[in-house]
């Protein structure tokens, strides 16, 4: 009985602290600090190979990602299993988040201050990862999943079960409630194994295995490194010259791209449990059709880069992956230009766009700020897992688009410099596509025939999107070529423009490849943005089909 009153008491007390609004500010700033201090303390109680503190992919990228990636399980979690309201199971996540700091102080405790290491649960096929699952994670081995590790994990399952059954009084559901939680943890705790058992060489893995290694994993996932562009182009400082801190860095990467996709989908499920209608009305405001179009002039990058890599190079998965999280961040870099822009833009959205989210009242200013907040910390961390000089050219990008939407500069008022600005950034995406693969990692080894072509054509080009805001921009007296020329005459003109841009790509351009299809999408562009039923979306549809038959070109020749 005493135990229960205790209980009972307990429990009012966490409800009456986490029943109120979330603070998204001061979840992500304490998740993110309880992560910190728990690498801190970790650095004693498990110190690598590479010494007593860790690298900066580590620090700052690997292990916080995945633990804040762990604390979103959670929370969808505790809101879809559970039940428990949304403000409810975010606030309770982070109220135990401190939870982690667990394992570092056992482990010191347990070894009389000496310390034990921390690793992935490593195993060669199914088979042996079932007995772990079985096993809470197998063996105690050095170094591996600790005692403290295990003891964490335990105190968690305790506590969601104990939360499972005050929600619910059936026991069935909290043994299916802790197997589903428990499983999340095993998933985290040993991916690597998991994808290098999918996606490596069965012969590496007996051939490891017949060498005696101690986890053929290893070998296996060292061989998808040494073959991937990872082992090249994706730092963001010189590679270490010892291998095994080598491995250690690229173990970080690709562990922190699993955590990063993890982290994105979970933001945006969390988002839209949190906020069906906001989230509806931000996702309706994405403009997808601009967004594959960057997406587009990447790939044409990546196409071009590819010409300078060595003969037979493949991609592996480790590649695939760093793909994933390029062409997402590509995205997610438009979105937050798409936002910073609309929340400068009401005037001109409230005449020509009057469906855009900040004008309709569906999405306010405050809830616009907090997602480009978040929008912009997962954009340098994807790009600094992709490539650093990737990083660097996206971050320009956002510069670019800052200066072009935000006063008191608002280079978009500016007659011609602001299809100058939007033509500079068609030629970064393209740049950061390009030295996503390129052997050479030196800004001046982009062909420049292709920057100058690029920049010229493009600034020619992007004015077509400033039919669609005619009546917009005529209201804010924004100089635009329709507005200056008038509608019917600014579509002549535009439409001669980007034609022209196309005939000179195909006079400019070294590869046959792409001179051909210019000429032949030339008058295609030119009729689409004259045709009496002016659809932006056909013109799209139309550089997208010539986008992929320059890559196509560019790759069969």
């Amino acid at each position: 009985m005493f135990i229960k009153n205790q209980l009972n008491k307990f429990t009012e007390k966490i409800e009456k602290l986490i029943d109120r609004e979330v603070n998204w500010t001061s979840a992500a700033l304490l998740m993110f600090s309880v992560s910190f201090i728990r690498l801190f303390l970790e650095a004693y109680s498990s110190p690598g190979y590479q010494g007593y503190f860790f690298s900066g992919y580590s620090t700052f990228l690997h292990a916080p990602l995945l633990f804040i990636a762990i604390f979103l399980s959670l929370m969808i979690l505790t809101i879809c299993f559970v039940k428990l309201e949304f403000n409810k199971s975010v606030n309770l996540v982070v109220l135990f988040s401190s939870i982690i700091m667990t394992p570092p102080i056992t482990d010191l405790i347990v070894t009389g201050g000496k310390g034990m290491g921390i690793a992935y649960v490593f195993f060669s096929n199914f088979k042996e990862g079932l007995y772990d699952f079985l096993a809470f994670f197998g063996k105690i081995v050095d170094p591996g999943i600790n005692y403290g590790i295990r003891l964490e994990v335990f105190i968690i399952l305790a506590g969601f079960g104990y939360l499972v059954y005050l929600k619910s009084k059936n026991i069935k559901k909290v043994i299916l409630g802790i197997l589903i939680c428990y499983a999340i943890f095993f998933f985290y705790l040993t991916f690597p194994s998991i994808f290098a058992i999918l996606f490596g060489s069965s012969e590496s893995f007996a051939a490891y295995q017949e060498m005696g290694m101690r986890f053929p994993v290893w070998g296996v996932l060292h061989d998808m490194f040494s073959s991937s562009l990872l082992n090249g182009v994706h730092t963001m400082k010189d590679l270490p010259q010892d291998p095994f801190l080598l491995m250690d860095q690229q173990l970080d990467i690709f562990g922190t791209r699993i955590g990063w996709l993890l982290l994105v989908f979970q933001s945006a499920w969390l988002f839209y449990l949190g906020n069906k209608q906001a989230f509806n009305a931000w996702r309706k405001n994405l403009r997808w059709e601009r967004t594959i179009y960057y997406i587009f002039i990447s790939i044409i990058g990546i196409a071009l880069g590819f010409q300078f890599l060595p003969a037979g190079n493949l991609f592996n998965f480790v590649d695939i992956l760093g793909f994933m999280v390029f062409f997402i961040s590509i995205a997610l870099s438009f979105w937050l230009a798409v936002g910073i822009n609309d929340i400068y833009d009401t005037k001109t959205d409230g005449i020509s766009s009057p469906d855009r989210p900040l004008i309709a009242g569906t999405l306010t200013v405050k809830q616009q700020n907090m997602i480009n907040a978040f929008l912009f910390l997962f954009i340098v961390t994807g790009f600094a897992l992709t490539n650093y000089l990737v990083l660097i050219l996206f971050l320009m990008f956002q510069a670019v688009y800052f200066i072009y939407s935000v006063p008191p500069l608002r280079f978009k008022r500016v007659f011609g410099l602001s299809s100058l600005l939007v033509g500079a950034n068609a030629l970064l995406a393209m740049m950061a596509g390009f030295y996503l693969v390129a052997p050479i990692q030196k800004i001046s080894f982009f062909p420049p025939h292709i920057l100058a072509m690029v920049l010229i054509g493009f600034t020619m080009a992007v004015n077509i999107r400033d039919i669609k805001d005619y009546e917009g921009d005529k209201a804010e007296n924004i100089k635009t070529i329709p507005v200056v020329f008038g509608l019917e005459k600014g579509k002549v003109i535009i439409g001669f423009m980007s034609a022209l841009a196309l005939v000179l790509v195909a006079l400019l351009t070294k590869y046959k490849g792409i001179a051909n299809p210019s000429l032949i999408f030339s008058p295609i562009i030119f009729f689409l943005i004259n045709r009496k039923n002016y659809n932006e979306l056909f013109i799209f549809g139309a550089f997208f089909l010539y986008a992929i038959v320059c890559v196509a070109m560019l790759i069969i020749y």
